[in-house]
């Protein structure tokens, strides 16, 4: 049988792997000879199609007779027929179709003469690629073609030279890319407190397509009790303005709408009297404070209510009176407008008007105010004086004072930070003494009472919580994390799965062209295996982190076929990506997400295929390994960037302070019930260097409302809140002593200082039936000096006080102390003990007492004072809040433990003037 003669043009030079390839073909020149002058008039185009693998000797005709090929030495040089030049251009897409948004574009533009048979030219002409629509596409500067926009679109080949253009364009479907903004806009942006909206959530990709198939969350920058999601709905019912955004995991940017909660109807009235004493001079100035909140304890800043008297006194301004004449009167407050539940609101109290009033008045700063002044400034004091035998003598905190007209004096007092007692003792004419220490609490910086105190709670995490660059035991740095999910079956699923949507990897299409194409194939995906080992390094970066990830050995299992079929393996050496993340605050909320693709780069490619078709496919596998090698380089890329992105974002994104949850009970004084306070938390502050990760937490703790005795906010000294704590340890948590002070702020606002205490808080060491009524007109206040220290400061207690065979009837007592007291660390929670007093002031009202009655008094608000202190500071905080990271569901699926969290261990504490400093070392607890 006769063979087909090749007509093969001299070549320049040809490579010794091409001349193994032609002669493993057997290929030779025909009887016209290479390189005569018959090959000069064989045309620059052929039409020699592929070798399908059939027996090229025989054709089957219609009729099914074998039709022999003519011998090549039967044909003369003149009778050969050239083919025809090109007619027409036919688009082909060679990538993925349909294909992501950002993807590339690959074509091939083939030709075919009039007889529509494949053209294959000497030299590729010049192409161009139109796009339509335009708006469709971006083309780089090497003419590099990139969907943008979503829809269908078309490309369309051109060959300028031949005045070819395809007039029927291929179609190319472009879908969206993978999320990058999400945008919320919620259906009412005012509600009533217990009210609920929701939320709808449109998600872009980072071409501004819409991506439908986006399963999008709802979040809020602020966290804690009252705040209740359901879906892309939710329920708040604590007042305030909120941002709520929907989130999917490794959005780069968070679109959050503003939401703002208003309290509902009024539900509840406490009022209190201003100044609070028991007894009041002719012609003082009493008000009636008020506090108006709602059923979920919000306080209703606008509420009216209205206050009289009975009987009549002089109105003095609003909800001021001042009274002419001795007597009882009962103030009653009122509110007006509707209520909840249309129940009347109404509280009274009583004041008691004496002509002298009490023997000894702070009138500024009074006994219980709060004061805006710096520690270390100089006020100036006022107060009165009285007695029926008029006053020869007056001291204030042992210097002796002036006295003016009726008994006014006035001195000057260095401030200092929290709590200041002044102790004033009076002397008539006969010698007989009266004594009254009033306390006021001072400070130059301040926190809402019912706002956030942003920053006081910081976790700093170093380059060892990072990557600790172990892999061996048990989690305890983030990027142990990613090393789970990359040693996971995941990233071989994602492979095998997006290797098999993908198919053919390599349309039918020509590997190697002299004159013509001398071998064509295609390759399609069968399976794949991914042994590993497998490795990811964390650095931080500013603003960031640099994540370096090596997939080691991979190796496909595919099928070619065209020219040779056959089935074999190509093998990757390895796939390492490098790539930087960013990590910042969005919408209120830590998260991770692209910043850029700093390389990839990609092992040795070697192929390994059976028998004679293993030595062609080894030989001509540089035409098409490149192909495999940069498909599977492009979906390990895009695995190890969406799917870390979303496992990190997924995990700094569930931070959290669930040591002290969404509520915290804490005992009465008295035993009876629990105050509860409201904990919530945002994040305040995110600052990532080369060094740390610092992220900075508001923390937010209110209770209902017991009293309505005003308030300026918390204290707080001055001097940094946010604290990056100087270690060498792995993590470390630092907290501002202005979270103490918020919780007692929430204690004394809830009532937990007002309170009749007895054996639940003295035990036996009280006789039978005696027992104290306290009365706490400011909030305690605590403070932090070096090496575990805290001082507690309790002012302007009034106690009244029942001690049978000593004090049969109430006797009322001033009383104020600070305590000190060592702080240490048990697990999470703190411990507070060696309690010592350190200064100690009480005033009896209106009695005398005897040395007998004075120590026995003196001793027993000594330990009333202790036990204070004790169920203060050990009640009040039963944990300390300390962020961790929670695991969340979707990391179930690398086998990782969702629920558990990944935080500080093993801490060991120390402090500072202002903060509490924990450090240990970072994992699983």
């Amino acid at each position: 049988m006769s063979q087909r003669p090749f007509f093969i043009p001299i070549l320049v030079a040809q490579t010794t792997r091409l001349a193994l390839v032609l002669a493993a073909l057997g290929l030779a020149c025909g009887s016209m000879g290479c390189g005569t002058d018959e090959s000069n008039s064989k045309s620059r185009w052929s039409t020699e199609e592929p070798d399908t693998g059939e027996d090229s000797s025989s054709k089957d005709t219609d009729d099914g007779a074998d039709v022999g090929e003519p011998d090549a030495s039967e044909v003369e040089p003149g009778d050969v027929q050239l083919p025809s030049a090109p007619t027409r251009v036919e688009t082909v897409i060679t990538s993925a179709n349909p294909v992501a948004a950002g993807g590339q574009v690959t074509v091939e533009c083939q030709l075919f003469d009039a007889d529509d048979q494949r053209v294959y030219p000497e030299a590729a002409p010049a192409q161009l690629v139109y796009t339509s629509p335009t708006t469709s596409f971006l083309r780089s500067a090497n003419g590099q073609i990139q969907a943008i926009r979503a829809g269908v679109a078309s490309l369309s080949c051109a060959i300028e030279s031949l005045g070819l253009v395809d007039l029927e364009p291929a179609r190319l479907t472009i879908v969206a890319g993978e999320a990058h903004t999400v945008t919320t806009v919620l259906d009412r942006h005012v509600i009533s407190a217990g009210e609920t909206t929701s939320a709808f959530c449109v998600v872009f990709d980072a071409y501004d397509n819409v991506v439908s198939d986006a399963e999008p969350t709802l979040i809020s920058d602020v966290s804690g009790s009252g705040i209740n999601i359901e879906g892309l709905d939710v329920t708040i019912t604590r007042a305030g303005f909120y941002t709520l955004s929907c989130t999917v995991p490794g959005a780069a940017f968070l679109d959050g709408d503003l939401l703002e909660v208003n309290p509902t109807l009024p539900a509840h009235l406490v009022i209190s009297r201003v100044p609070d004493q028991n007894v009041y001079a002719v012609g003082q100035v009493i008000s009636i404070a008020s506090l108006v909140t709602d059923r979920y304890d919000n306080t209703i800043t606008n509420a009216r209510v209205g206050v009289t008297s009975d009987p009549v006194g002089e109105e003095f301004g609003s909800a001021r009176f001042r009274y002419h004449q001795e007597g009882t009167y009962v103030l009653t407050a009122l509110v007006e407008g509707p209520t909840e539940g249309d129940v009347e609101l109404r509280a009274q109290t009583t004041v008691i008007i004496n002509s002298f009033g009490p023997a000894i008045q702070c009138d500024y700063p009074a006994d219980g105010q709060m004061i805006h002044a710096a520690p270390g400034s100089s006020i100036t004091l006022t107060g009165r004086a009285s007695d029926t035998h008029g006053i020869s003598k007056l001291t204030v905190n042992q210097d002796l004072v002036a006295i003016g007209a009726g008994g006014s004096f006035s001195t000057s007092h260095t401030v200092r930070y929290g709590i200041n007692f002044v102790d004033i003792a009076a002397e008539d004419q006969f010698g007989a003494q009266n004594v009254r220490t009033c306390a006021f609490l001072a400070s130059n910086t301040w926190t809402p009472e019912a706002g956030f105190f942003n920053d006081d709670v910081t976790l700093r995490l170093g380059q060892t919580a990072i990557d600790d660059v172990n892999r061996a035991g048990p989690v305890n740095s983030l990027a142990d994390i990613l090393h789970v999910v990359l040693s996971s079956a995941g990233l071989r699923n994602s492979l095998h799965q997006s290797l098999l949507a993908a198919n053919p990897l390599k349309p039918m299409s020509c590997d190697a062209t002299l004159i013509w194409c001398l071998h064509w194939s295609r390759v399609d995906y069968l399976n794949s295996t991914l042994t590993g080992p497998h490795s990811v390094g964390m650095t931080l970066v500013a603003d960031g982190l640099r994540m370096v990830t090596t997939v080691r050995n991979f190796s496909m299992n595919v099928k070619i076929t065209g020219t040779t079929n056959t089935t074999g393996w190509v093998h990757i050496e390895y796939v390492t990506v490098d790539l930087t993340s960013n990590l910042r605050l969005q919408s209120g909320k830590p998260q991770v997400s692209l910043r850029q693709i700093n390389s990839v780069q990609v092992g040795a490619v070697n192929m390994d295929f059976p028998g004679f078709s293993g030595v062609i496919i080894d030989m001509l596998g540089f035409f098409f390994q490149n192909t495999l090698r940069d498909m599977v380089r492009d979906l390990v890329r895009d695995y190890i960037q969406s799917s870390f992105n979303q496992v990190l974002d997924g995990l700094v994104s569930g931070l959290d302070v669930n040591s002290l949850g969404g509520d915290l009970a804490v005992p009465r004084l008295d035993g009876e019930g629990v105050v509860n306070l409201n904990f919530g938390i945002r994040f305040s502050s995110l600052l990532v260097s080369s060094a740390r990760a610092l992220f900075g937490i508001g923390t937010e703790m209110t209770a209902a409302a017991a009293h309505a005795i005003p308030s300026r906010g918390v204290p707080y000294p001055a001097g940094t809140v946010l604290l990056d704590p100087t270690t060498n340890q792995n993590a470390a948590v630092a907290v501002h002593v202005g979270v103490l002070n918020q919780t007692l702020h929430a204690l004394w606002r809830g009532g937990f200082f007002h309170a009749r205490v007895g054996s639940a808080l003295f035990g036996d060491s009280m006789p039978e039936g005696a027992y104290a009524t306290l009365e706490t007109r400011l909030p305690p206040v605590a403070v932090l000096s070096a090496g575990g220290k805290l001082t507690l400061m309790l002012g302007a207690v009034r106690v009244s006080l029942v001690y049978p065979g000593l004090f049969d009837e109430p006797v009322v007592v001033h009383l104020g102390a600070t305590a000190r007291s060592l702080v240490s660390l048990q697990g999470n929670e703190l411990s507070f003990s060696g309690i010592q007093i350190d200064e100690f002031y009480f005033s009896p009202e209106s009695i005398a007492l005897n040395e007998q009655s004075r120590d026995v008094l003196d001793n027993f608000l000594r330990n009333l004072v202790q036990g204070l202190v004790d169920a203060s500071l050990n009640n009040a905080l039963p944990s300390l809040p300390i962020p961790s990271f929670v695991l969340p569901a979707s990391m179930s699926v690398y086998g990782l433990p969702a629920g558990r969290e990944l935080g500080l261990t093993n801490p060991n504490m120390s402090s500072s003037a202002l903060h509490i400093i924990l450090q240990g070392a970072f994992g699983l607890r």
